[in-house]
């Protein structure tokens, strides 16, 4: 015989978020990071031939480390400097924006990232 007493339990309740929530800098830092990263892995001889681009992910992986200890300090605006640094060696390199195409929106994340990082 069962005695224990029948637990009745509610179905359980799912919620969806309908508004598009904005990316942070740091958000955008990243994805550019994930974007050159892409491009070393897919053109190695390209990177190895153009040092700036090594020097933009460098930057760029500075710019998320010092925008990761501004989310428990004071901001101290070095983050923006390094996303700038990051913006001026990509544009410094001598590639062709038509065929590696990810550089681009590698660009183009990092100076979003700077807009917030300028804006704050």
């Amino acid at each position: 015989m069962n005695t224990t007493p029948h637990v009745r339990r509610e179905s359980p309740v799912v919620s969806l978020i309908t508004g598009a929530v904005p990316e942070s800098a740091v958000q955008h830092v990243r994805n550019a990071l994930q974007l050159l990263t892409f491009m070393e892995a897919q053109n190695p001889t390209t990177w190895a031939m153009v040092p700036e681009l090594g020097r933009a992910q460098r930057r760029a992986r500075a710019a998320v480390v010092l925008l990761e200890v501004e989310a428990h300090f004071p901001p101290t605006r070095h983050a923006a400097d390094h996303i700038r640094g990051a913006v001026q060696a990509i544009l410094d390199a001598d590639v062709q924006w038509d065929v590696l195409t990810e550089i681009r929106a590698a660009c183009a994340r990092l100076l979003q990232a700077l807009f917030l990082t300028e804006t704050m």
